[in-house]
């Protein structure tokens, strides 16, 4: 048994009062919000030398278990590969590293050049979950962004490999081009720790950005995405509490990937209080939605009338029997 004088430190309680939509609240611990103060640092630091000295009984089991875990990783395995413009990507895993490292190759064969090994970043060796994982038609650029020390706030990175520029995104989509001019990216941006509320568009080369689209409701977040098909992106607006796009959007603009400075249209309004999950397919758009009951449902719908009642019911809801997602696979763009 672990030491039973030991005793855990206590984070102080600081009065703040937090006003969100005419509620007041108490926020007693809001200052850990605040990551440059130091004396969240030395809390966090203090917790683990708590958990080190609590756990250090458990030592040997510890190591017995990594050891196995390493055993059972496949070793310098791959994953399988999926295409996007000239190049397929795939994932490789040696033995004795903590990440898989994502590499590519030309469609028409030849041989494999790294793109992304997650291994040579400063502080992956403790801690490393990648966000997005975005390239752009060409093969000439690449967007990812991680998360270091599982705050969950992913530090973004893009630009002409390896040439990168660093800022923080939540979720990137990269437009469709008919040349170098026509690349571009659209990227959600968080808005402290309830997700990402603004969505900017920019180049891939110059970083510069211009916003398209913010809400106002910070319990509200912004995702941006592009289609199975590629030909389309759908800007969902979601509740923080589903910050996925399989959870559904009570709100979805789209937008035509090679169209990047257009105009967004919408073509699922929050006033129908329906949550879809919205895909392309052919001459029509697919939505997955849970109008009709918790199990969810999939409807296709003509790309130019989206409203509810062009909604054609292709799997009706069935009790018990859960939609959980619906992907297209005419064209293998994601994986």
């Amino acid at each position: 048994m672990g030491d039973k004088r030991l005793q855990p430190p206590l984070p102080r309680a600081e009065q703040r009062i937090r006003v969100l939509d005419d509620d007041v609240t108490m926020d007693w611990y809001g200052w850990f919000r605040d990551l440059a103060n130091p004396g969240v640092r030395a809390y966090l630091e203090a917790e683990n030398s708590y958990a080190e000295q609590a756990t250090a009984h458990l030592t040997s089991l510890k190591d017995e278990l990594i050891i196995e875990i390493e055993w059972r990783q496949p070793c310098e395995g791959t994953s399988p590969p999926f295409e996007v413009g000239p190049f397929e990507y795939f994932q490789t895993h040696e033995r004795g590293l903590s990440h898989p490292a994502w590499c590519r190759r030309p469609v028409t064969r030849g041989s494999a050049e790294l793109v992304l090994d997650p291994n040579a970043i400063p502080g992956a060796e403790v801690f490393s979950k990648l966000g997005v994982f975005e390239l752009s038609d060409d093969g000439r650029y690449v967007a990812f962004s991680f998360d270091l020390i599982g705050d969950e706030r992913y530090e973004y990175e893009c630009g002409k490999w390896p040439e990168v520029v660093t800022s923080g995104a939540a979720r990137i989509a990269s437009s469709g081009s008919s040349g170098p001019r026509r690349i571009k990216r659209f990227f959600s941006h968080g808005n402290g720790l309830t997700g990402g509320n603004t969505i900017r568009l920019s180049s891939w080369k110059s970083g510069d950005s211009d916003v398209v689209f913010e809400e106002a409701n910070e319990r509200l977040a912004v995702l941006v995405r592009r289609s199975d098909s590629g030909a389309w992106l759908f800007l969902n607006v979601v509740t923080t509490y589903s910050f996925s796009v399989q959870h559904g959007a009570i709100e979805v603009w789209c937008l035509p990937a090679d169209e990047p400075r257009g105009q967004w249209r919408r073509i699922v309004k929050r006033e129908l209080g329906h949550v879809i999950d919205a895909e392309h397919w052919g001459d029509r758009f697919l939505f997955r939605g849970h109008d009709t009951g918790p199990y969810w449902r999939l409807v296709c719908v003509p790309i130019d009338d989206p409203s509810p009642s062009s909604w054609e019911e292709i799997v009706p809801h069935r009790a018990g029997v859960t939609l959980e997602e619906v992907h297209v696979l005419e064209r293998p763009w994601l994986f």
